[in-house]
């Protein structure tokens, strides 16, 4: 077999993992953009927890923790409850002490400023994670990086 068919072969996984990546940065920045204009009240946490979940893989599965955290709050005198920490990603760890130190500030009866849309205060979240985030901009330069290399090595 030439060398350049298994070279061609892992050129394009490295080009399909940076693409993937790049993808994921720029959903999750479209997101937190889209609701930037919302508008933020104070709350009050209702419920701090930690939630397990298990996920199925087709050769088995895997335990993940994630936060569970549900809170109240007010708008024009009309109360409306959530349970949506970020909205532009998805907190889950592998261990549940990440968790609870990710909610650790998000007691039961504390304040916490909430943001919500102001055209639909049902649609709501503790956090919008910003386009700005460093981790956004590493995952993006980390795909960006493989879509480069995957492209070098395909046309050695």
């Amino acid at each position: 077999m030439p060398v350049a068919i298994p070279l061609s072969l892992i050129a394009l996984g490295i080009v399909w993992i940076g693409l993937a990546r790049w993808l994921y940065a720029r959903k999750n920045a479209r997101v937190a953009r889209a609701h930037a204009g919302w508008t933020s009240v104070e709350g009050e946490v209702v419920r701090a927890g930690v939630r397990q979940a298990s996920r199925e893989y087709e050769h088995g599965s895997h335990t993940e923790f994630l936060p569970d955290i549900g809170y109240r709050f007010t708008v024009e005198g009309k109360e409306y409850e959530g349970d949506c920490f970020d909205l532009a990603r998805r907190h889950a760890f592998s261990k549940e002490e990440g968790a609870r130190k990710l909610i650790g500030a998000y007691r039961a009866g504390a304040r916490v400023p909430v943001r919500y849309d102001p055209a639909n205060p049902s649609d709501n979240a503790l956090t919008v994670t910003s386009p700005h985030h460093a981790g956004q901009w590493a995952i993006t330069a980390v795909g960006l990086v493989f879509i480069g290399l995957g492209i070098f090595a395909w046309s050695l």
